[in-house]
């Protein structure tokens, strides 16, 4: 089986973490859920739609845009598979909850992918 190692600054504040593996892969697919789409140099395809839905009209347009776009972005990485999504209203926010299976070691990983922030 391959092993997959990556470093992360993120929550450091001296040395970066080293990741392994499951780590690795959730790490890569945050960043892509967090990065705006349009955003990476020399990749304008690249990252998530989501924060320019922030003030759109909650609708069923904008949920199945969500939807799709979580879709795409997890499509893009054969290592998870997307076993449950649910889209968490209430007045002013939506929460994304994804439970995916990690498809090297056949484990499942609860991804909460992004917050929608209140208006």
């Amino acid at each position: 089986m391959v092993e997959f190692v990556g470093y992360t600054t993120v929550g450091q504040t001296v040395v970066p973490k080293r990741l392994q593996d499951a780590e690795v892969a959730k790490q890569d697919l945050l960043n892509n859920f967090y990065t705006r789409r349009g955003e990476r140099v020399m990749d304008p395809e690249y990252g998530s739609i989501i924060p320019f839905l922030v003030f759109e009209p909650l609708d069923e347009q904008t949920r199945n845009s969500i939807n799709r776009d979580i879709d795409k972005i997890v499509n893009l990485d054969p290592r998870w598979k997307v076993l449950e999504r649910q889209l968490i209203e209430d007045d002013h926010s939506i929460t994304i909850v994804l439970r995916l299976k990690y498809m090297e070691i056949q484990d499942t990983e609860l991804l909460l992918s992004y917050e929608r922030y209140t208006r």
